[in-house]
Parts: structure tokens; sequence; C-alpha cells
């Protein structure tokens, strides 16, 4: 587990170092599909080896629609960082606009695939499949006590994980996307964890990176200094998707999150479940 990670931050930061290329779009793509391809291959097959399916397209049983809705609803709200003020936020009419970079549909279309396949499938492949299982597999106690160690162990180490933006970020930028990160990361290890699925999250991503609404310019919010707004900002909807993460834990039937864990269970260290299945059977 430890090994992937590392694999995956230090090719980002050899990269980065020797200056090939610019971020999300580099002149040397086949480097970054090199890096995607073997990481996300060790990740398949370590976890496959353990014993842990690929994720599956269908949702666990029993899940109340409503606080799927009130987990996701909050993320949206990242969207309008951009903005630039609070008036900005609150009037209307909005503007979406896809942030690119370049011109004309094969830049467009690189950056697109680029930032979907390199950034949002593989950090939920890293933390919401490689990390999350195993940690929630590791830790004991009740469902309730489980589920909260693992999406507070995840979220720390996706907001770590954004660490490495100090090589192009100012400070302040940096940690405040760190603060940002933790907070998503409590709201998709929940999503997942009730769910059974990371591709709500996968998605969600995708449509977080690629699109932002009202902006100023078309690019990140944390590529400058933060502005008072955005402080403001992501401290505020970071609270709320932490609450609404903790409050889901506490209050929503734990059925869905049982089920998670009870197949993390039966799917872990296949070969010795099916040695006790054949000996249990004779």
């Amino acid at each position: 587990m430890l090994a992937v990670f590392v694999f995956y931050f230090t090719s980002i930061q050899i990269t980065g170092v020797l200056g090939l290329g610019n971020h999300y779009v580099s002149q040397f793509a086949l480097l970054n599909w090199l890096v995607f391809i073997i990481g996300t291959s060790l990740v398949i097959l370590a976890m496959d080896s353990w014993g842990y399916r690929f994720p599956r397209f269908r949702f666990n049983r029993g899940i109340n629609y409503w606080w799927l809705a009130l987990l996701v609803f909050p993320r949206f709200l990242f969207m309008f960082g951009a903005a630039g003020s609070w008036r900005r936020v609150i009037s209307l009419p909005v503007t979406v606009k896809l942030a690119t970079i370049g011109h004309g549909l094969l830049p467009i279309t690189i950056y697109i695939g680029s930032t979907i396949l390199f950034i949002c499938f593989k950090e939920e492949l890293i933390f919401r499949y490689l990390f999350l299982n195993q940690i929630l597999a590791a830790v004991k106690g009740s469902t309730r006590a489980r589920v909260l160690k693992a999406a507070l162990i995840t979220s720390f180490l996706f907001g770590a994980w954004h660490l490495q933006n100090f090589s192009y970020q100012t400070v302040g930028a940096t940690l405040l996307q760190v603060t940002a990160a933790f907070a998503m990361g409590m709201a998709f290890a929940i999503i997942c964890l009730y769910t059974g699925t990371i591709w709500i999250t996968i998605f969600m991503h995708s449509v977080f990176d690629l699109v932002v609404v009202d902006p100023i310019n078309s690019q990140s919010p944390f590529a400058g200094q933060p502005s008072a707004f955005l402080i403001e900002f992501i401290l505020i909807t970071s609270a709320i998707q932490i609450v609404v993460a903790l409050l889901t834990i506490h209050l929503a039937k734990m059925r869905p999150f049982e089920q998670t864990i009870r197949d993390n269970q039966l799917l872990n260290s296949p070969r010795m479940t099916k040695h006790w299945v054949t000996e249990y059977s004779k």
C-alpha cells in the first residue's frame, strides 16, 4: 500500500523537478501514461491478490437516498470557489465554464482525458479503493467507530497528498487546498462506504476538477495567493462537508455500511477463505 503511494508521489515530483512539461497537460505525455498504467496495474493486481474485487457499479442494499443526496450536495458548493466574492456567489445568473488549457478540440480533449485519468480516477483508486478498504479491514470497534476511523485516516492522507502542490503554488494556497481536500476526503469516504462503490466519487471528482462556476478566469482558485473570500469560502464549505459526513455516520442506518464491511471480510484473503470452506465441509 505504501509502496504504491510512494511510487505515484515520487513519479509526480521527479517529473516536476526535471521540468518535464507543465501541470495537467505535459509535453511528455508518454511518461504520464507509463506512470498511470504501471501504478494502476499495481493497485489492481495487489488488491486482487489480497481478495478485493474491482469496484462494482451497483449500490449497497438499504441506502437512504436522502442521506446520499445530503452527502453529495455540499460538495457541489465547492465549484463556486472561483467566483471571487460572496456577491458573485449569490447573484444570478451564474456562468459555468470548463477550465481548459490551450485552444482547439485536441488540447481540450487531452486536458479532459488527462484530468479524469491521471488525477480523478487515479486518486479515487488510491484513496477510496486501495487505502480505504484496507484501513476499514484493519481498524477495530463498532460499525460506526470503524467507518469513522477509516474516513478520518484516509482523509488525512488525501489532504497530505496535496502538499506536493508546494512546488507550483503558494504556501497559503496549498494549505487551504489541503484543508479542502481533507473535507472532500471525508465526504467521499462516507459516500464510498455507504454505497459500496467508488464510481460516484470518480464522477464527482471529475466534475469538480473540470468545471468552475461563475469564474473570474479559467485558472484554479488555488493558482494564486488566496483571497479573504476564498479562505472564508473554503473553511465554511469544508466545515459543512465534515459535519454532514459525521451526521451520516451517527444518524444514518448502519445496514449499508455493514454490507461494505461484510464484503471486505468475505473477500479478504480468498485463499484462506477457500481453504477454510474446504476444511469445514469435510
